[in-house]
């Protein structure tokens, strides 16, 4: 089958059911995940074991400072880049060469001004700045995104879902044999670049197997800048979704000092590690809202209802079932010496319910051009976040910030849209999936189409 096939004719060629098919994709992205989150959380409490809290703290301020200079370097939108794919398929080959070279030119511009913030601004120990260094070198690797966008777009999820497992069974491989070798901070930072180039030559690899040729793309810088222009209120809410993550932390350790931050820290990476299962449901149902929204208003309603509603049921149960075994997790993850942590991920796991939730409200936004009201949500979740840190941390510590951060993101989520008329249709459905998280009968019938995407 040629690449610059629609993506149309290539969901006519894989035939079946609509619904049979988001389940099969369903099915590869969640085996791929929770393999993941099991690899994750055996990995990381084992690496922290080896190097100790000194260096394991290293290594998380190093990939925090990756992180935060990268959030410009994620360049597009996935579900801006398959509105383009689906509403100019002749202009394939130019949408994927035209975002392959803007996202380039993004992953290399952010890199640098991460070498030259640690060789100039940063006064951190040595080992810091370089681990920082070598870690975003990620950013340069962003470039052949697209291709998993393609698959995407073709509701064909099983080769990302396995080229995403490659990568991650690397990263974390190459992890445990670093730390278990003594070897230091820096030569294991070198698991993201190694993890990031085996995606990218698997997804390569499927891509030219299906026919693809990336000879074949055209360096469009018109429909890149295109895609990354209508993609920026994206980036901008991943920079706020950024540092509302570390903002908690911040005010942690200035209110109550290290001993809750560390605690915070382990409740909360057991939650985080579970933030991946809100975009693999927003992938595979975004390609199908994309269309329904483009060809007919009332069966987009539906499926917009029904996938909010099945994301945030999914929420809950992750939530309700982590909520109730957090002394369990952990105590066999963390220890005795992390006990307290229990209280605290007890309620920072009902995070997953408004991230699910904006998962979703996110997709919604973007696939009907109004992703700048998202930008008003995030600000006031941040808002909120602080205020609400700022009274039930000094009364609760680690566990009141794990309640602001619920509080704030269930209001910005399910409350302000619904007070917004822009936005009041999608707060609307956001909060009775909040409230009445059961899905309905007609539920799946609403994808019970013929599989044409």
């Amino acid at each position: 089958m040629d690449a610059s096939a629609t993506v149309t004719e290539s969901a006519k060629a894989g035939g079946g059911s609509l619904l049979r098919r988001l389940v099969a994709n369903l099915g590869w992205l969640g085996a791929q995940k929770v393999f993941v989150i099991l690899l994750g959380v055996a990995a990381t409490g084992l690496v922290a074991r080896q190097l100790g809290p000194t260096q394991t703290g290293l290594l998380a301020e190093a990939q925090a400072l990756a992180v935060l200079f990268g959030v410009a370097s994620m360049g597009v939108d996935g579900t801006v880049f398959i509105r383009h794919l689906k509403s100019h398929p002749e202009n394939e080959a130019g949408i994927l060469g035209g975002t392959a070279c803007v996202l380039a030119v993004t992953g290399t511009a952010s890199w640098l001004l991460l070498v030259c913030y640690l060789m100039w601004v940063d006064q951190g120990p040595l080992p810091l700045r370089m681990a920082a260094a070598v870690i975003g070198l990620r950013m340069c690797l962003m470039f052949p995104a697209p291709v998993a966008l393609w698959f995407q777009a073709k509701l064909d999820t099983r080769e990302v879902a396995l080229a995403n497992t490659a990568g991650t069974l690397v990263y974390r491989l190459w992890q445990v044999l670093c730390s278990l070798s003594g070897w230091s901070v820096i030569r294991i930072a070198w698991a993201d670049v190694l993890s990031f180039s085996t995606v990218t030559l698997v997804s390569v690899r499927a891509y030219l197997k299906k026919g693809g040729s990336v000879r074949k793309w055209k360096a469009d810088w018109r429909s890149g800048w295109a895609v990354l222009a209508e993609s920026l209120p994206a980036l901008v809410a991943a920079c706020l979704v950024t540092f509302m993550s570390r903002i908690d932390v911040i005010m942690l350790r200035a209110l109550k000092g290290e001993g809750e931050v560390g605690f915070f820290t382990a409740a909360s990476s057991i939650t985080e590690s579970l933030m991946f299962l809100s975009g693999m449901m927003v992938t595979v149902f975004s390609p199908v809202l994309v269309r329904s929204f483009h060809e007919d208003a009332a069966v987009y309603a539906r499926q917009s209802a029904a996938c909010t509603r099945l994301t945030v049921c999914a929420g809950w149960c992750l939530a309700l079932g982590i909520s109730g075994m957090s002394t369990w997790i952990i105590a066999i993850v963390f220890g005795a010496a992390y006990q307290p942590a229990a209280a605290v991920l007890a309620v920072h796991a009902f995070l997953l319910v408004p991230a699910m939730l904006g998962a979703v409200t996110q997709c919604r936004l973007t696939i009907e051009r109004r992703l700048r009201w998202l930008l008003m949500i995030l600000v006031v979740a941040l808002v909120l976040d602080v205020v609400l840190n700022l009274v039930l941390i000094p009364r609760m510590g680690a566990a009141g910030a794990a309640l602001a951060s619920v509080m704030a993101a269930v209001s910005a989520y399910a409350i302000v849209p619904v007070l917004v008329p822009a936005t009041r249709g999608v707060g609307l459905v956001a909060l009775g999936a909040l409230l009445m998280p059961l899905p309905r009968r007609g539920d799946a019938g609403a994808f019970g189409g013929t599989g044409k995407i």
